[in-house]
């Protein structure tokens, strides 16, 4: 990832299989509010399955906070 002035040049977004993500940071400032909106297109691709251990919306909430913090990493290192 590189970042010129705290704006996203290019990313590569930490679950697969997640088209928007991307899109939604490119030529952005990344400040919480777009960190929020990336975790939660990202999260409306992903399916995840409940089991004994976790509801699907438990886990599902769980991928945006660990997008949030991927992003939100990648981003203090590309601009460090």
């Amino acid at each position: 990832m590189h970042a010129c002035g705290g704006s996203a040049m290019r990313r590569r977004e930490c679950a697969t299989s997640v088209a928007a993500a991307p899109a939604l940071l490119l030529g952005h400032t990344v400040d919480a509010a777009r960190l929020r909106d990336v975790a939660q297109a990202a999260a409306s691709e992903i399916e995840p399955e409940s089991d004994l251990h976790a509801s699907a919306e438990f886990r599902r909430h769980l991928s945006t906070v660990l997008i949030q913090r991927a992003v939100r990493q990648a981003t203090e290192r590309a601009t460090a």
